[in-house]
């Protein structure tokens, strides 16, 4: 979306504003903004590899969530969204800049990232916890210690040897140090201490977590949670498997998943979900902090992750996938009070975590980088858009094989330019685990047809991060 349509869209809800739109009586949208631009503060909470089907308000009856619950009760849950590419470091960059990571390279000048924009505008800003964003130069404020460094010293202060790391699933432990020695404990610490200090001043803070991302691994109170309990089984079937891209059967092998047994695949599903846990209390404590203060009223509180964890299901693990475990995302967004309520609890169009930056922005009044492709998830929330004509993309290089994924509300495309492709139809029982792969369908040759077109239309394979580890 460019910088001209932004404004099209902008000058005619200064006119009829939200409600108008509904066919009730408002005042004008611009009039909320204004109130919103002096008050709204943001509270962007993150984790990494989070599938998007491991938490309470998802269905999923068996992790323990109560605190991302209970945010998700007071929030719109987005239950198609998907990352910008299944991998950490390009998606971190895309959205911290409102732009596909592919097209970082492509821009005429440096793109405004989220750090620097929100500390231009006034905001105390903080960022706690991982970065994963290299060289984009996505600076905040406030960013803290090192939480790598400060358990460095912790485990040196208790005479103890940090672990390995290793992302193997036969590999999945149980910790034999306290949660003090989390690095995850120590972002919550450092983002509390910020929340603690801002007092009446605007901010921004960021709180990004490490877990439930590999090596699995959790203090054992956590594990002891799931240990008696059916932590679900993914089904895995022989097309599953056939149907894989070429970098995923080769990812089986080479990280030995084609040979896990069932009890070791049991244990690090109930050692993930134990992760889960101790990241929701994490979060926990933060909002926690939130409402002590009396900031909640005005501060808008996104919780995402940058991309998810198969955990078994087609028969892989971790992430550089299209697959609904790797590729889509959990996304809830809570409004301030400041802002109109939105009209329903969950929205199933499909959008981009790309899409949160310019979301912030209007929700604080301002106007997004020029830069940023991203669009605004408001008009989702207020009625403005029924988001029938919304599509999210998403994009990989694994082991030198360029892909690109198309999501509209029905279908799924899978692009890999060593020829596999991939065709799924997203509705009904195959929303949450894809089912017969149908690009080799002469039924559906037209639709696959179009859906190539659309995904590669200006895409920039020679952008994209190559991930091989």
């Amino acid at each position: 979306m460019n910088a001209s349509s932004r404004a099209t869209r902008r000058d005619i809800l200064k006119t009829i504003g939200v409600a108008s739109l509904l066919g009730t009586p408002a005042a004008p949208l611009m009039a909320r903004r204004h109130i919103a631009a002096g008050n709204t503060n943001v509270l962007w909470l993150m984790s990494d590899e989070h599938s998007p089907f491991v938490a309470g308000y998802a269905g999923n009856r068996v992790v323990r969530t109560p605190h991302l619950d209970g945010l998700a009760r007071k929030s719109v849950e987005f239950s198609a969204c998907y990352t910008p590419d299944p991998i950490c470091v390009p998606a971190r960059k895309a959205f911290s800049t409102g732009k596909m990571a592919s097209n970082l390279s492509l821009s005429p000048s440096p793109c405004e990232a989220m750090g620097p924009y929100f500390t231009r505008m006034g905001f105390e800003t903080g960022w706690f916890g991982k970065q994963g964003w290299e060289d984009l130069g996505n600076r905040f404020g406030d960013e803290g210690e090192s939480c790598d460094k400060v358990v460095d010293q912790r485990f040196h202060d208790a005479g103890m040897p940090r672990p390995e790391s290793t992302r193997l699933v036969e590999d999945a432990a149980l910790a034999y140090w306290g949660t003090d020695l989390n690095e995850d404990t120590v972002a919550t610490d450092q983002a509390l201490a910020f929340l603690d200090r801002v007092g009446s001043r605007r901010f921004f803070l960021g709180v990004s977590y490490v877990k439930p991302h590999f090596p699995y691994c959790i203090q054992p109170e956590y594990h002891a949670l799931y240990a008696a309990s059916p932590v679900p089984r993914p089904r895995v079937t022989d097309a599953m498997l056939n149907n894989l891209s070429t970098a995923m059967k080769e990812d089986r092998i080479t990280f030995g998943i084609d040979q896990l047994t069932r009890a070791q695949s049991d244990f690090a599903r109930a050692v993930y979900y134990g992760m889960v846990s101790y990241m929701d209390e994490q979060v926990g404590r933060v909002l926690a902090r939130l409402d002590q203060l009396g900031l909640r009223g005005n501060t808008l509180v996104v919780y995402m992750s940058d991309h998810g964890e198969m955990l078994g299901q087609h028969g892989i693990w971790y992430k550089n996938a299209f697959l609904e475990g790797s590729a889509r995302v959990p996304l809830l967004v809570s409004l301030p009070g400041t802002l109109p309520p939105p009209l329903r609890p969950r929205i199933a169009a499909p959008v981009n975590s790309i899409d949160i930056f310019p979301t912030l922005c209007e929700a604080c009044g301002l106007q997004p980088p020029d830069t940023v492709e991203g669009q605004s998830l408001l008009p989702l929330m207020d009625g403005r858009d029924p988001g029938t004509q919304r599509v999210a993309f998403s994009e990989n290089r694994r082991r030198g094989i360029p892909s690109r994924m198309i999501r509209t509300g029905e279908y799924k495309y899978c692009y890999y330019e060593d020829g596999v492709e991939q065709l799924y139809d997203m509705r009904g029982a195959d929303r949450d685990v894809e089912g017969t792969n149908l690009a080799a369908d002469p039924a559906h040759a037209a639709l696959k047809a179009d859906l190539k077109q659309r995904a590669l239309e200006g895409w920039n394979p020679d952008g994209l991060f190559d991930d091989n580890g």
